[in-house]
């Protein structure tokens, strides 16, 4: 079994305008890690690769970088882990999008925002 697992906020990291929530509360530096098996075959900051300390936006690098290393795509991986629960992240989500329709998909998800 393969497991992506993420932190870092959902905005794209030349996102700079304020959201409509406060993520810094729900979110700290970006990073993602590969776990096969139950182990982990390869994990990343994202600021290693964009340079950008402390950066916490949506880790896009990040999770290509993993799936490069070990030559998969997303749809090779079986499951993805935030920390909290998949539900509040969408919640939140479609929040944001009552209020800016232009950042946020009105019925976005989780799943949507790292394909």
């Amino acid at each position: 079994m393969r497991i992506l697992g993420l932190s870092g906020g959902l905005d794209k990291i030349w996102d700079d305008e304020p959201s409509n929530f406060n993520w810094s509360k729900v979110r700290e530096n970006a990073a993602a890690v590969l776990v096969e098996d139950g182990r982990v075959r390869f994990a990343i900051e994202e600021e290693r690769l964009n340079r950008i300390p402390g950066t916490n936006k949506r880790p896009v690098l990040a999770i290509q970088k993993c799936l490069n290393e070990a030559g998969l795509t997303l749809a090779d991986i079986d499951g993805v882990a935030v920390y909290g629960e998949e539900k509040f992240y969408n919640h939140l989500i479609q929040k944001s999008y009552l209020h800016d329709p232009n950042r946020y998909p009105l019925y976005g998800t989780m799943r949507q925002l790292i394909q």
